[in-house]
């Protein structure tokens, strides 16, 4: 049978190495980070180094410079992996780390809106392992809805370990199946609302002549100004 790894390499093995190949890390941060913490908590077991690990790597990326796409979507990565840490090592089902998995989700494909000239919408993936999931299961939502409500509130699922669906983009089709191009969809909206042309602003004449009065004002002022002169 074979030995048990510990330490780096248990942290190496599977865990860590998937998790900095999907967001784009080399294992060096990991080897710094496992000896920074190693000096600065000596009892420190290599579950509470993975663990410390993940939460390195949220802070780190949010000082990121990438896109806000990908950064949201190595955050959503990262959190699914905490979630995994939980359900595996401690037992436990956390809706909190599955929701921020979901949302980040989400929210990173908000900047696709645009995806090869076609409207795009989101469209939900369940796992199918409760009446919940069913229900939910290839839902589309316009993209500004996803972001401003919760499509999916994953503590409504039944099973044991929480929710693994996932959300994914699509392109968006008219009622004939049609793709929807983005210019068309614009043309569209901008006439069901036709702006108004831009016309020179004039004072509205009225039964009065209150109108001409008005273009009529700095002229006799200048008069006014002269006889003034002239009689002093």
């Amino acid at each position: 049978m074979a030995k048990r790894k510990t330490g780096l390499d248990w942290i190496l093995q599977d865990r860590v190495h998937g998790i900095n190949y999907l967001i784009g890390y080399d294992n060096k941060k990991l080897i710094d980070f496992y000896h920074t913490y190693k000096t600065n908590h000596n009892n420190a077991n290599d579950k509470e180094i993975l663990w410390g690990y993940y939460n390195f790597l949220i802070l780190d990326i949010s000082k990121s410079k990438d896109n806000k796409s990908k950064l949201d979507r190595n955050l959503s990565s990262v959190y699914g992996a905490m979630h995994r840490f939980r359900s595996k090592y401690e037992n436990k089902r956390d809706d909190r780390l599955i929701q921020l998995r979901i949302d980040k989700e989400i929210e990173s494909y908000q900047c696709n809106n645009n995806v090869e000239g076609y409207e795009m919408e989101i469209e939900i993936i369940s796992n199918k392992c409760c009446a919940f999931c069913d229900s939910i299961d290839s839902k589309r939502f316009n993209l500004d809805y996803a972001k401003k409500n919760r499509i999916i509130d994953v503590s409504k699922c039944k099973n044991e370990w929480g929710f693994k669906g996932t959300v994914a983009i699509v392109t968006k089709r008219d009622s004939d199946g049609n793709l929807i191009p983005k210019e068309q969809n614009n043309i569209l909206k901008e006439n069901s609302n036709p702006k108004k042309s831009h016309q020179p602003i004039t004072a509205k004449s009225n039964k009065s002549g209150s109108g001409c009065m008005v273009s009529l004002l700095p002229i006799i002022a200048f008069c006014i100004y002269f006889i003034i002169r002239a009689l002093s």
